[in-house]
Parts: structure tokens; C-alpha cells; sequence
């Protein structure tokens, strides 16, 4: 669950693991590509830039995040369509997911699906956050059960990823051989509130969904309080290191 303005907020360094992950993918002769998660579509055209003999599919189950997408296609060669990845069957040389999988939950059966459904000779190319022992990921939890709004909130829970190895392994025994590695970006972000604004865009919508308006500005407050303690800002600005877990994992001819 993304809201596509706030997203669009720090778009600079949210797009960085994009270009991490995209470059360590083989450059094969891709005859069909698939972006799981495309959000917006602007970075998917990158992708069919980075191949274009590939025909491309942008997937993502939010209209709002696709509604612009339409301005990047290219019938018959870049497409956008609304999806959901748990229901994505359809095989392909390159199934590419930056920054969505965390989404979902039941990853002993969702990875071997996707990798099943790559071709032989192709990849499947994944970044995720694994940010959710860090304090801004912390304190929305210690936000959300502390407050008027605690019963509403009872049955919220983070979505969490495995560590990096236990996907590595997994995959291994599928047959794949791994180029995996682990990223701590460290942002240096600029404003009033700027972890509150960042998390907002993402981690925090299915938080604010539970909540009606009246409660919304209270949490964020309540939670804002918290993020500047955790988070002090300098002159320069508001640190905040983000760990990203990265694979590539590719099938033999």
C-alpha cells in the first residue's frame, strides 16, 4: 500500500536500489520481461531501455500508483496492467521485483512460485527493505499499541522479510546459482519531519487505513514526537540508514 505524491517525495533515493539491482542483472537477449510491484511505470521503462528486444509488462495492484504509467507505454513492447503478484502466473525470461515482495507474506511458497516461473537461461531479480528492527519501524509499532486508537490497531502487524541467506539458500536448492548482497543506505533528508514523510508513503499507509481522520493527525503526531528522539536533525539535515537485501538469481540453459 503506497500513496504514488508521497512516494514521489523522495524519488531520488528510493530509486537508487532500482539502479543497484538492474545492473547486476546478465544482459541476455530477454524476449520477456516482467516488473512485479512497477509502481508509477517510470523505472520500468528503464528497464525495456536496458532490453529493448524484450516485450515488458509493469504490474502493480494499485491504480492510484499506475495512474500515470499510460504517458511510458509503448503497445506491444511496454504495457501496464493492474495486478495482483499473488496471483502472477505467467512465465517469463526476467521476473523483476524492486521494492514490492515485502508486501506480501508466505515467502516459502511465493519465491519457489515466482522462480518457477522463470525460462530456462533467465533470472528472477529481487530488492526488498529489511528495515523493520530499526527505530522508525519500532516505534510505529510502539505507536500503534499506546494510544486511543490501540483497539483499532490490535489485529496491524508489520510485514517482515527473511534474512538475506534463507532466500539464498532456498533458491540454491531450486537450482539457481545466487549473486545476493545486502545494502545500508544511509539518506541524509531534509525537513521538518522527514522519516514521518518518508514512511508515510509507504509502511505507514496500512496504519492510517485503520484509522479515521480524526485519529490520523494525533498518531502522526504521537509517532513524529517519537522519530525526532530516534532520528535528532543536524544542519545538514536528518540521517536515516535503510538496509535493502538484494538477489539475483539465475536459471541454467
Amino acid at each position: 500500500m503506497r500513496d504514488p505524491k508521497q512516494y514521489a517525495q523522495f524519488s531520488d533515493e528510493r530509486s537508487r536500489p532500482f539502479w543497484d539491482l538492474i545492473a547486476r542483472v546478465p544482459l541476455k537477449a530477454f524476449r520477456e520481461v516482467v516488473d512485479l510491484g512497477c509502481g508509477t511505470g517510470d523505472l520500468t521503462r528503464s528497464i525495456a531501455e536496458r532490453w529493448p528486444a524484450a516485450r515488458v509488462l509493469g504490474l502493480d495492484s494499485s491504480a492510484r500508483m499506475l495512474a500515470g504509467a499510460g504517458a511510458f507505454a509503448e503497445p506491444g513492447r511496454l504495457e501496464f496492467a493492474v495486478g495482483d503478484i499473488a496471483d502472477y502466473a505467467h512465465p517469463a525470461d526476467l521476473i523483476f521485483s524492486n521494492a514490492a515482495l515485502h508486501w506480501l507474506d508466505s515467502h516459502s511458497s511465493l519465491i519457489p512460485r515466482l522462480a518457477g516461473l522463470v525460462r530456462s537461461g533467465g533470472t528472477l531479480a529481487v530488492q526488498m527493505p529489511s528495515n523493520f528492527d530499526q527505530p522508525s519501524h519500532v516505534l510505529m509499532e510502539e505507536t500503534a499499541h499506546d494510544g486511543t486508537w490501540a483497539d483499532k490497531l490490535l489485529a496491524w502487524q508489520q510485514l517482515r522479510v527473511k534474512p538475506l541467506g534463507w532466500y539464498v539458500d532456498l533458491l540454491l536448492d531450486l537450482g539457481f546459482s545466487v549473486d545476493a548482497w545486502e545494502t545500508v543506505y544511509y539518506f541524509l533528508l531534509q525537513g521538518e519531519n522527514p522519516i514521518l514523510e518518508w514512511v508515510n508513503g509507504t509502511s505507514l499507509q496500512p496504519v492510517l487505513a485503520l484509522l479515521d481522520e480524526k485519529e490520523q493527525g494525533p498518531f502522526n503526531d504521537a509517532y513524529a514526537k517519537r522519530l525526532r528522539k530516534a532520528y535528532p536533525a543536524s544542519a545538514a539535515g536528518t540521517l536515516f540508514p535503510f538496509k535493502r537485501i538484494f538477489f539475483v538469481a539465475n536459471r541454467g540453459e
